[in-house]
């Protein structure tokens, strides 16, 4: 999304002192408006010469307290940007960072170090000396100076909104673990960080009420958060969307300097996090986020079977492949597809990764739904592996086991004959001829007959014959409990909210 801002005499100074030129501007109501892209590219050439001023840096400090343009289909609107500085613990180890840096400032020190740091002289001495807060700005700079990594610096450090302690406040953390990947891939595709104020606005519709109460949760345990922060909103105007408000000036800060998320509304163009070296339950997890914002799980009819086509879509088309690689490396068969799409009488290009083998869409729901939260998405799931007629169309590869099993199922019926009468007793429509090429051709075996067979042999443990991310789906047709799929998962209790959701539709649903 394109911001503009009014070219004054305080920016063309700054872009002349950079060495910007000018190319591209719109006039608005005789006012001169150039894109805020230039500005960042002046504070990217900026924050190569340590000794600039630390406003001239950082595109938002830049822009704090001015006003943006951005256009609608009904027409201009502007916003006054809110970007002051947020204020740190001042401990020994960051005091003694600050007064480092201000030593290697050029004479006069104090002066110098405050125009640096864009702090008058009484807040620099109080910075030293222990007495106050230390401002952001100021540690950036004098960790620039110093050559240090400044965030690194700030793990496990307390970060207020202004320089009282009774300020609101988070704790900083720098680890990318896969709980901090999934709240980012929420904020980046569905959220929002406000421009004019100190928040964060992440919108649903007002149903999903398990993925609101999971990112409540996740902002408390990353960034230690007070949940009185974090507020449901529903809109007169919008009547079937909520958004989780987080008002929080450090959260804000940290958000979009740290992890490199814009003010305003999301771009079009939106960036995939950096990358981590994260076991598959970790991948797992910040795969979860990203269906739960950018996915779909569409259902159709084919004959007489519903089923299920799972895709991630966005205009990025650089977070587009990065779904793609994630989910061959867990083994999706996935298909990447790029459409042209007109809207609002402008062409626009999406890019989508798409899955829909049922082999595919049962291990999904397996291995995906202990971290999935989005209860009209699990329902359209539910749907598709709930039908009555699934598990006798659905086929496996036939195995050497589940050739023993055929023959002991045959040795205990007598022959192919009566195993076939059997098995269309039991609901199966299948010949005789069809039963022996299970055995002589190697054919797919019906998995409803795979259990009938089971069952006659009285063999109870399934999962001889049949794969372990099965399980999810026998247990929606009643063949095993909920405690033996989360045995076979390896984790207790993680589809707890599930069996909540098959109870609240019980009459929706097949048997």
């Amino acid at each position: 999304m394109v911001y503009f801002v009014e070219l004054n005499g305080e920016i063309l100074e700054a872009l002349n002192k950079a060495s910007i030129i000018i190319t591209d501007k719109i006039f608005l109501e005789g006012k001169e408006l150039i894109p805020i892209s230039i500005l960042d590219n002046m504070c990217k050439i900026n924050l190569k010469n340590k000794f600039c001023s630390i406003d001239l840096q950082y595109l938002w400090f830049f822009l704090d307290k001015k006003y943006v343009y951005r256009k609608f289909s009904t027409g201009w609107k502007k916003y006054r940007v809110s970007f002051s500085s947020i204020y740190i613990d001042n401990s020994n180890e960051i005091k003694n960072i600050i007064n480092r840096a201000y030593n290697l400032s050029p004479n006069p020190k104090t002066k110098s170090f405050s125009l640096l740091c864009k702090k008058d002289y009484v807040s620099i001495r109080d910075y030293i000396t222990g007495k106050n807060k230390i401002s952001l700005t100021a540690f950036l700079k004098s960790c620039q100076l110093l050559g240090f990594d400044p965030w690194n610096k700030l793990e496990g450090v307390r970060l207020y909104s202004g320089s009282s302690r009774r300020d609101n406040f988070i704790v900083f953390n720098n680890n990318l673990n896969a709980e901090l990947y999934y709240l980012l891939n929420w904020i980046k595709l569905e959220g929002n960080l406000c421009l004019d104020r100190p928040s964060i606005s992440i919108s649903q519709h007002k149903s999903e009420s398990l993925c609101f109460y999971n990112l409540i949760n996740c902002f408390h345990n990353i960034f230690k958060i007070s949940k009185d922060s974090i507020k449901l909103q529903n809109f007169s105007t919008r009547p079937n969307i909520s958004a989780l408000v987080i008002s929080s000036a450090p959260l804000r800060q940290v958000l979009c300097l740290r992890y490199g998320i814009a003010l305003g509304y999301k771009s079009r163009e939106v960036l995939p996090n950096e990358s981590r070296s994260f076991d598959r339950e970790d991948c797992l997890k910040a795969l979860s986020s990203e269906m739960e914002t950018e996915g779909s799980f569409s259902k159709h009819r084919k004959e007489k079977l519903i089923y299920c086509d799972v895709s991630f879509s966005t205009y990025s088309k650089q977070y587009t492949l990065f779904v793609f690689n994630e989910l061959k490396n867990l083994g999706y068969a996935s298909t990447f597809i790029v459409s042209e799409r007109n809207r609002n009488g402008m062409a626009e290009t999406e890019y989508r990764v798409s899955f829909w083998r049922s082999r595919d869409i049962q291990k999904f729901a397996f291995e995906i739904l202990p971290y999935f939260f989005h209860i009209k998405k699990t329902n359209n799931l539910l749907d598709v592996l709930r039908q009555v007629n699934y598990l006798k169309i659905i086929r496996v590869d036939c195995t050497d086991n589940v050739k023993n099993l055929i023959r002991k199922a045959k040795d205990k019926c007598g022959d192919f004959r009566h195993l076939t009468k059997k098995l269309n007793e039991e609901g199966l429509i299948i010949s005789q001829k069809g039963v022996g090429a299970w055995i002589y051709q190697s054919n797919k075996v019906s998995v409803f007959a795979i259990l009938k067979m089971a069952s006659l042999i009285e063999k109870t443990n399934y999962f001889d014959y049949l794969p372990n991310y099965m399980a999810f789906t026998l247990w929606l047709h009643g063949y095993v409990s909920r405690e033996k799929v989360e045995e076979l998962r390896g984790k207790k209790d993680s589809f707890k909210h599930v069996e909540n959701l098959i109870y609240s539709r019980r009459d929706r649903l097949t048997p």
